[in-house]
């Protein structure tokens, strides 16, 4: 289970790329700090490789890890996906920018 929020390429992402690495990138991936990648520790002779160095989490059970994500992370995001549709207005083909709404926190506060 990867969880990792990868928000729409924003003005600015193609040069800040190339600046930081000195290279043009057509397609960069921009994403949040947040990251959380959790694995079931389940593993043929036990043996698995040394991702806890990059952060992973290897866990008993992954499925609590899943309903998380599923339940409090892509509901909320659907929702607001749905609202902004409805709403059909310029400003609500961002997520970032419908979670402001005052009628959308109200909802997702429920």
């Amino acid at each position: 289970m990867v969880d990792r929020i990868v928000p729409a390429e924003a003005p600015g992402d193609l040069s800040l790329i190339e600046q930081l690495t000195g290279l043009q990138d057509a397609a960069p991936v921009m994403h949040e700090p947040f990251r959380q990648w959790a694995l079931e520790d389940r593993f043929i002779d036990g043996v698995r490789p040394p991702w806890e160095r990059a952060g992973v989490q290897f866990v008993a059970d992954i499925a609590p890890f899943e309903h998380a994500k599923l339940r409090m992370l892509n509901a909320s995001h659907s929702a607001l996906a749905y609202l902004g549709y409805l709403a059909a207005t310029r400003l609500s083909l961002m997520l970032s920018r419908m979670i402001c709404s005052p009628v959308c926190k109200t909802i997702l506060a429920r």
